[in-house]
């Protein structure tokens, strides 16, 4: 038998998967982070749902990929956490899930060896947000990333 949703793919093919970046309001500790990967991890099991979490600098940015009314349905929920404010997303359509393995991996910029396609990403979600011209090329370039940490990660 295998998880909740791990197979579940839209009715075009595509996995349904966002990426967003956010802003805490108040630094999170160390403590405060693995909690949160935790309470996210599990929750993320019982929806279906698997991505990944960065957190720098009060920032995060994380890539949520699963069925879509239950990738939809937990962005509701980010949204409404009032530690941090979302400050752009991107819909991404992907062909297969880059991490089935993943329920909710924490990923750490100071020791994780992909840091530069991490920052990349930082940076092409800005663009994607702030853009209508280049949204279609950001948006494209950032499949492409979230692909290759998925590869580098596997």
């Amino acid at each position: 038998m295998t998880e909740k949703g791990v197979g579940d793919e839209r009715p075009d093919g595509e996995v349904f998967s966002v990426l967003y970046a956010s802003e805490a309001y108040v630094p999170f500790s160390e403590p405060s982070l693995q909690q949160l990967a935790v309470q996210s991890a599990a929750t993320n099991v019982l929806l279906g749902v698997t991505g990944y979490l960065l957190y720098r600098n009060t920032r995060f940015t994380q890539y949520i990929e699963g069925p879509e009314h239950e990738v939809l349905g937990l962005l509701g929920r980010i949204r409404d956490d009032k530690r941090h404010r979302v400050l752009t997303v991107a819909r991404l359509g992907m062909d297969e899930r880059r991490f089935p393995g993943w329920s909710m991996r924490r990923l750490d910029p100071l020791w994780h060896p992909i840091g530069g396609p991490l920052d990349t990403v930082d940076e092409l979600l800005t663009l994607s947000a702030e853009t209508n011209d280049d949204g279609d090329i950001a948006r494209d370039s950032l499949v492409g990333l979230v692909a290759q940490i998925g590869r580098l990660e596997s």
